[in-house]
């Protein structure tokens, strides 16, 4: 899309002129693949801890083919771990495969239907319902729910023994026939040595590859292409198409940037220029960051939800945020990525923020408390390209007229799928970005004068060990070691992870904050003995917030970046 055409000899010259770097996220980045309106496709992996399970799947994210306006595009909730190969059919539905981590092979092909907003399940195991197969199928909070996506052979499984046989390297045909890597069953997909032998086949609708109710595959023909006694994958059809367009490029801040300039063919700025993020309503962001699925109420973490009127205590309200910095990982690195605290701002009345970030670095956000502490860790790490405006969330307001057609009623009820629209505050901006006062734009809240935001690193050994020895020690050492607890030395690290929730990154959840703060807050482990804890010399604010900030940020041994 960019590449000038290169002079006999000055080829590799050209190339390397002419690549640029779209993704800065952490975590592995595969098989991209770019749709008609111009935008890439591709998995992204996320793993984590969230609300006591495990957190692993390998979502779809979507960009800007200049690689900016990176947003989740499917499988951030699902049953199947890993969306793979998505690729865009000609009737705007997508193919791809689905397949566990487990697997060797590949997995089940899956039709998936983007048409009409985002493709959620609406019983995945991984949202935060009580039980959802306890009393059946959960009540879809839609007028009418279709499926997210369906296994165009039911025979096919996406892990164990598939009896079925396995899919691997879908591609459309203009004629909408899909061509497919497929060996038959059985196979151990998590058996490294099973070597089942793929041939190329092309499915034909007959009439449809969707039944007319959308809940079932429909009708298909199978033929086959090209089959041996060695495997025959990545087909792909030789055929003239239309050249996707480029038109999706860079969203401006040019208030704070200045006028973008041309760089290897699209606008945007020279590197180490920063980038602004715009959350609208965090508290309803927040509330999908554990249930997404358009089924059950959705609560909103502040004074009286507006969704379901309950009371929210103040300990779990959200009044501020921080974001964090994740530092990419390099060869020798071991453990997960290191990360930073970016910036930490309250909220503004409408639950608006508004913040500078650093280019070419991913980050994420944590809801907090009054006290400081994370409610929350979503695992949905980010990234924005120099001088890029990256955008978040709509006002609550909005939420029935512009995003309950996919989602559901907020409530819990279809019916609220269909309120009056708030044409005033569709209008209206946020009190993050905006001075109603003075009538003007507000700066963000971190703002630095264009430099860049201030980058804040906790590390075990120069932040938190002097706390642990000015305070601590003296009653929990190798020699005094009260509660039987040594905080003394080299043994100290391991010592005092005991008492926290390493796992979730939460202060919240770990009894060590418990403990220091004299109070219940959400640790597993019933609180004991004196409260407060007893200290000759208790600990101030700022140390107790960098216990907090350690806690939240991975309670990590290291906390500055490898050379």
């Amino acid at each position: 899309y960019r590449m000038r055409i290169a002079p006999a000899g000055e080829e590799r010259d050209t190339f390397d002129g002419t690549l640029k770097q779209m993704s800065f996220a952490t975590s592995q980045v595969r098989r991209p693949t770019m749709r008609s309106t111009g935008e890439v496709v591709f998995t992204a992996l996320r793993t984590g801890w969230q609300d006591g399970r495990p957190l692993f799947n390998g979502t779809l994210f979507r960009t800007h083919v200049d690689g900016s306006n990176v947003h989740i595009h499917n499988g951030s909730r699902s049953a199947v771990p890993i969306f793979a190969d998505d690729r865009e059919m000609p009737d705007g539905l997508e193919i791809r495969i689905g397949q566990s981590a487990d697997s060797w092979w590949g997995g089940i092909l899956m039709l998936s239907d983007h048409q009409f907003g985002p493709s959620i399940e609406p019983d995945n195991p991984s949202d935060n319902l009580d039980h959802p197969y306890r009393s059946g199928r959960p009540d879809s909070s839609q007028h009418r729910f279709v499926p997210a996506w369906l296994s165009l052979n039911p025979d096919v499984t996406f892990r164990g023994v598939s009896p079925g046989g396995v899919y691997r390297d879908p591609y459309p045909m203009p004629d909408g026939s899909i061509l497919v890597a497929y060996a038959k069953g059985p196979v151990d997909l998590a058996n490294r040595n099973a070597a089942p032998n793929f041939d190329i086949i092309r499915l034909v609708p007959d009439p449809s590859f969707q039944s007319a109710d959308g809940y079932r595959p429909g009708n298909f023909k199978q033929q086959l292409i090209a089959a041996g006694s060695q495997s025959e994958l990545w087909p792909r059809p030789v055929v003239v198409r239309l050249k996707e367009p480029v038109k999706k490029q860079l969203k401006l801040q040019e208030d704070l940037f200045g006028s973008p300039t041309r760089i290897r063919g699209f606008s945007g700025y020279k590197s180490g220029t920063p980038a602004v993020l715009k959350v609208f309503d965090l508290p309803l962001l927040e509330s999908f960051f554990e249930q997404i699925a358009p089924a059950g109420q959705h609560h909103l973490a502040v004074g009286t939800c507006p969704s379901c009127g309950d009371l929210t205590p103040q300990l779990d309200q959200v009044s501020a945020v921080r974001i964090i910095g994740a530092s990419p990982q390099h060869e020798g690195d071991t453990g997960p990525p290191i990360r930073s605290i970016i910036a930490e701002v309250p909220l503004e009345k409408d639950g608006s923020f508004y913040v500078e970030l650093p280019s070419k670095t991913s980050f994420d956000m944590q809801s907090l408390n009054a006290e400081g502490m994370a409610l929350r860790f979503p695992h949905r790490w980010l990234y924005c390209h120099p001088g890029e405006k990256h955008t978040l969330s709509i006002p609550r307001t909005l939420f029935a007229q512009t995003c309950s057609g996919c989602h559901g009623g907020f409530t819990g009820s279809p019916s609220d799928t269909l309120r009056r629209p708030d044409v005033i505050t569709s209008a209206s901006r946020t009190l993050a970005q905006w001075d109603p006062e003075h009538q003007r734009q507000r700066l963000p809240a971190n703002y630095s004068g264009g430099d860049g935001p201030q980058i804040t690193t906790i590390d075990f050994d120069q932040n938190v060990r002097p706390i642990l020895e000015n305070k601590c020690v003296s009653c929990h050492s190798q020699e005094k070691r009260a509660a039987d607890l040594d905080l003394s030395g080299e043994g100290a690290f391991e010592s005092l992870r005991r008492f926290v929730e390493h796992r979730e990154s939460l202060a919240i959840k770990s009894y060590l904050i418990e403990k220091l703060y004299g109070r219940e807050l959400h640790a597993p482990q019933k609180l004991r003995g004196e409260s407060p804890h007893p200290a000759e010399t208790p600990l101030t604010k700022e140390e107790l917030r960098t216990l907090i900030r350690w806690i939240d940020l991975g309670a990590n041994r290291r906390g500055v970046t490898s050379p």
